[in-house]
């Protein structure tokens, strides 16, 4: 079983960042700037780490199972919230949808955290300040990076509620690998890899001032983001 989820990972690796070297190489040949990565591998990605969560799920008989099926259920509807954001799925605002889709990705990772504190019977004693420090670095960020006065008032609090969400399961993260021991860690760097993801998605989606051919440094932070939350699991 580790031996299939090294290979199946490093393959997921190889072919999201050959593609996105092979894009930005293009672009920057032919002077464009709104490059994206080929639309099969990236959905080739999405339920690739979908299968990945399934079987991480099938294979844990340990007092981690609830946490496996939320990671899964997240996992399922970041998949979801990835066709809506290609276009696959189409709705009145892609933008939105994504949003709302991806915030029950990070509520199933939020709920799948706190089983595994509780399983541990570990504290939530630093989540508090946590908390608070990620809020205010959370709202400060959006004010000066995301808000666009140009844009609908739904579209700007969508996003600042968005923020919050994913703010909020980046804490757990943290609170969990400082009270637990193991491969934790990882956890938090995939939380803190999907806030910058997203952080590039509202500057250039909603502030309009994003870098040039930003779907590819979404999708080449968006997948490490993934994966260090997914694969945490085979760690343990």
């Amino acid at each position: 079983m580790r031996v299939f989820l090294i290979i199946i990972s490093i393959l997921q690796l190889l072919m999201i960042i050959l593609n996105g070297i092979y894009v930005l190489r293009k672009m920057n040949k032919i002077g464009k700037e709104d490059g994206e990565l080929n639309l099969i591998i990236k959905m080739c990605f999405s339920f690739s780490m979908i299968v990945v969560a399934f079987l991480l799920w099938r294979n844990n008989f340990e007092i981690l199972r609830n946490y496996s099926l939320l990671i899964l259920l997240g996992m399922f509807f970041s998949a979801i919230g990835d066709m809506i954001m290609a276009s696959i799925i189409k709705l009145k605002n892609r933008l939105i949808g994504g949003m709302a889709f991806f915030s029950l990705a990070h509520i199933f990772y939020i709920l799948a955290y706190l089983k595994a504190i509780a399983a541990y019977k570990e504290s939530l004693n630093y989540l508090v300040f946590i908390l608070i420090g990620m809020y205010i670095f959370c709202i400060i960020l959006w004010r000066v990076f995301v808000f666009n006065s140009t844009k609908s008032l739904t579209l700007n609090i969508v996003a600042l509620v968005y923020a919050l969400v994913i703010c909020t399961m980046a804490s757990l993260a943290i609170n969990i690998s400082l009270t637990v021991s193991g491969a934790w860690w990882m956890t938090t760097i995939g939380a803190l890899l999907f806030i910058l993801s997203d952080f590039l998605i509202g500057l250039s989606e909603i502030k309009e001032k994003g870098p040039k051919n930003q779907s590819v440094w979404v999708w080449l932070t968006y997948v490490p983001a993934q994966m260090c939350i997914i694969y945490t699991l085979a760690l343990l």
